[in-house]
């Protein structure tokens, strides 16, 4: 996670007190079955990959990351090549930060989640070119088998 911190613009992070590293099995009751809205629908925090938490009067905004959530479908020695760490854990990351530069910086009138996806290319796809330029030519033989990933593994919302 501080690879992708460092990695990115601090222009985006102003604003953001913290990003929070947490579980899913450390929820308690009442988090447990609360639920968000994404896309017009309640989805419950419990399987949520991210959250983004606006700022209030009592604290600046914070992003919360599900560590066992976004690790759910992927193979633990995948996980140790920072490489695939980082696309795993940068996905939900940049997602989340999207929806800060949405709130606070950038605000356009169409679907927040929307928005969210293409800041998370936009802060993405620099990232991983400027820090893992050495894997281009096997990112390009390998995106074909990350398409049939995504078509195997279910799809949880991030908020």
């Amino acid at each position: 996670m501080a690879r992708l911190l460092g990695g990115t613009p601090s222009k985006y992070l102003s604003g953001l007190k913290t990003v929070v590293l947490t579980d899913a099995a450390g929820l308690n009751h009442e988090q447990r079955r609360a639920k968000t809205l994404s896309r017009g629908k309640k989805v419950p925090i419990r399987r949520c990959r991210g959250l983004y938490h606006h700022a209030t009067r009592a604290e600046p905004a914070w992003i919360e990351l599900s560590i066992d959530n976004i690790v759910l479908y992927y193979p633990f020695m995948m996980l140790r090549v920072p490489f695939f760490a980082d696309m795993v854990s940068g996905e939900v990351f940049f997602h989340e930060l999207g929806h800060h530069i949405h709130n606070t910086q950038a605000p356009e009138f169409r679907e927040r989640e929307d928005v969210a996806e293409n800041w998370k290319k936009r802060l993405g796809k620099p990232y991983y070119r400027r820090t893992y330029w050495y894997w281009l030519p096997i990112a390009y033989l390998l995106y074909p088998l990350s398409w049939l990933i995504k078509k195997v593994r279910p799809s949880y919302e991030q908020d």
